[in-house]
């Protein structure tokens, strides 16, 4: 979890300075962004500058609605008695579960023996990794609406 919470940091907020700050704070699991307000920011982590919290706050508020949709997502298909599961294998997003999971064989670490849960999940894993892009959708989403959840909605069902 470490390793995502810093790649996060670096690649998606930008600030790969206050690394060594949270991670004196513990603050060092993914799931945890979602938990942070500007207080903790400035007191914890010693963040003073305003727009490097803003950034952070922004960008954690994403994470929180990629996070969200991904459990909602599991829910609808009856499966997030896994969700523990994929987190353990370090899966919180869609990103993550398409960056992860290749085969149904990669899902026995989640599923373990439920060879109808692995079907499932497979099947849907797979419509997931054949939607377009969303610059090549035929149908444009709007802008407020582009959250990872409404760009699967169609291949969520």
């Amino acid at each position: 979890m470490l390793e995502q919470f810093e790649e996060w940091l670096r690649n998606t907020v930008k600030l790969p300075e206050y690394l060594p700050q949270f991670q004196n704070c513990t603050y060092n699991d993914i799931r945890m962004v979602t938990y942070i307000d500007e207080q903790t920011l400035i007191s914890d982590v010693g963040m003073h500058k305003k727009p490097h919290r803003m950034v952070f706050l922004k960008k954690a508020a994403e994470l929180k609605k990629e996070l969200s949709a991904f459990e909602e997502w599991l829910k609808k298909i009856h499966c997030e008695r896994y969700l523990s599961k994929f987190e353990n294998i370090g899966v919180f997003t869609f990103v993550d579960l398409l960056h992860s999971i290749h085969s149904k064989d990669d899902l026995k670490d989640v599923c373990g023996s439920d060879v109808q849960a692995q079907f499932l999940l497979w099947s849907k894993i797979a419509k997931l990794s054949t939607v377009p892009s969303q610059s090549n959708l035929s149908t444009p989403v709007p802008s407020s609406q582009t959250t990872v959840e409404t760009r699967f909605d169609n291949v969520l069902r």
